[in-house]
């Protein structure tokens, strides 16, 4: 949380993630990190510039969750638990009579951190305006070969695909009208449609973009 919210000086985040409190539980005597307060994890790593092991950690937890069984997130999980009875329980209803139940959402809305984490940080949109009347893309694949996805907004949807070439990045990009974007690589932008670009960054308005970065 001292990450998330700012507070953290960046030895301190280093140092954090040196500990390797960032790490998904390996005994089960250790503390459970729910998957609600996993998206606080996942933005602390990525705030700390730590975004290839975000997704290994999204891969080790939400992956495990669906190696398990899972069709949506859970409210509570653990990778350690026994898979047949960690949810079982009895409940009672309005008469007072014995049924079985679960003692955990098993779709919980507030379980969904690796869509957020996603989407600013693997496809690389976030707002800088309201209402996404400017934004930056700056995706960072990690170890990914692609990604793409959509992030939908009061003006239309932000559409973004990047794909590793041995040549380096390329990214497909669609922007609706009233928004402006920076897109930003982490090598420099070599092309966008087809027009030579000099720097790292490049402004681009409505339309649909195909940038080269080398």
């Amino acid at each position: 949380m001292a990450i998330y919210s700012g507070v953290a000086t960046p030895a301190q985040r280093q140092a954090m993630f040196d500990l390797g409190i960032f790490k998904p539980e390996e005994a089960d005597t250790e503390p459970v990190v729910s998957p609600y307060y996993g998206n606080y994890v996942l933005s602390a790593m990525g705030i700390a510039g730590h975004i290839q092991a975000g997704l290994d950690y999204a891969r080790t937890f939400w992956g495990q969750m669906v190696k398990d069984g899972a069709t949506t997130f859970y409210e509570t999980y653990d990778s350690l638990w026994n898979k047949h009875n960690f949810h079982f329980h009895l409940q009672w209803d309005e008469h007072d009579n014995a049924t079985a139940g679960y003692h955990v959402s098993l779709c919980h809305g507030w379980s969904a951190g690796p869509t957020t984490f996603l989407t600013e940080y693997f496809l690389g949109v976030k707002s800088t305006g309201a209402g996404f009347k400017t934004c930056s893309i700056s995706p960072r694949p990690g170890d990914l070969s692609w990604a793409s996805g959509s992030v939908p907004t009061s003006r239309g949807n932000i559409h973004v695909r990047v794909e590793r070439r041995p040549t380096g990045l390329v990214l497909k990009v669609s922007i609706p009208k009233g928004t402006a974007a920076v897109v930003t690589l982490p090598s420099s932008i070599r092309e966008v449609n087809g027009k030579q670009n000099h720097g790292t960054s490049a402004k681009i308005g409505y339309g649909t973009y195909t940038i080269y970065g080398s």
